[in-house]
């Protein structure tokens, strides 16, 4: 089915508390695609008419309106409290140019990292051969972005990524932990999944792994397409997930599969912790400056330990 034009922007419904007198308020904000129009903006509370800034998604279109909920009752949409912000000069930007360039390329590798874990997981609790599906999938993209960031990034940034990152609060131990998983020996993490994964599947599809169980196929009917339900997002193509979970996996199974997953999420949260390491290093040489907002909490990400994160 084509996908209509949208006539109008999309708009979203967040509702807050208050930080002064904790009422509910719901604001509509246009939910935009360009992360240029994600900025702190300025709530007046629908009740006390007190004002507080909190960083939003995109412009407010329409409200605050004050929300009535039963007593004790969370709001579905409303936004966590835990909103803060790290802000450093623009020289940490026009000072040492190539290491600025650097510490965004860090910062946009742990998104991808981030985002490809959190759909792993995602998928992870997905019943059925819908969530197999989903895992395969999402085990190969973790497993490209872990590699591209070993190669891009810290095969030759090593040096510069551990001297910021030492700053930054890291450890002997972690930075030994990361040097240990860009070993390309062959019964490396990197040699025994990461590179054969990303080379033949996850950007290319190459033919020979289909090829190859093409071949081993015996005389039997084999099931293409299986549906678990009505929906078109619960059709499996069920012969393609059984070509890529045999050329990833010696021995095809939901669990040698699970064994995979969780190694490479080990090493996404140590590159990971490293390069938040780095960052934070790098901030602090330029006076970067915590700031959360009224109704924020102290805890910061980078303050907890991001392997407690996916639970695997």
């Amino acid at each position: 089915m084509p996908v209509k034009a949208r006539s109008e922007l999309p708009t979203q419904l967040i509702t807050f508390a208050c930080p002064h007198c904790k009422k509910l308020n719901t604001i509509k904000v246009e939910r935009v695609v360009e992360f240029s129009q994600v900025a702190s903006r300025t709530i007046v509370c629908a009740g006390c008419a007190n004002s507080w800034e909190r960083v939003l998604p995109g412009p407010i279109c329409d409200g605050p309106h004050l929300k009535t909920t039963r007593p004790g009752k969370v709001p579905r949409r409303q936004v966590s409290n835990q909103q803060w912000t790290l802000t450093a000069g623009k020289e940490s930007l026009t000072k040492e140019p190539e290491l600025a360039v650097l510490m965004l390329r860090l910062g946009a590798a742990i998104n991808a990292l981030k985002a490809a874990r959190r759909m792993t997981l995602l998928a992870r609790r997905t019943p059925g051969l819908v969530g197999l599906r989903d895992l395969c999938w999402t085990f190969v993209m973790t497993t490209a972005q872990l590699k591209e960031a070993i190669d891009s990034l810290l095969r030759g940034n090593l040096t510069l990524i551990n001297e910021a990152a030492r700053r930054g609060g890291a450890s002997r131990a972690e930075m030994e932990e990361v040097e240990a998983l860009i070993d390309v020996g062959s019964d490396s993490l990197y040699s025994r999944v990461l590179k054969a994964t990303r080379d033949q599947i996850t950007y290319h599809w190459d033919k020979k792994p289909f090829e190859n169980w093409r071949q081993a196929r015996g005389d039997t009917a084999v099931v293409w397409v299986l549906g678990e339900g009505e929906r078109e997002a619960d059709v499996i193509h069920l012969a393609a997930v059984t070509a890529l979970t045999e050329a990833i996996l010696p021995n095809p199974a939901y669990e040698e599969l699970n064994k995979r997953v969780v190694e490479v999420s080990q090493g996404c949260a140590l590159v990971m912790q490293i390069f938040q390491h780095a960052i934070a290093g790098y901030l602090e040489s330029y006076g970067a400056e915590f700031s959360p907002y009224p109704d924020a909490g102290t805890q910061r990400e980078g303050d907890r330990d991001v392997r407690s994160e996916d639970q695997f």
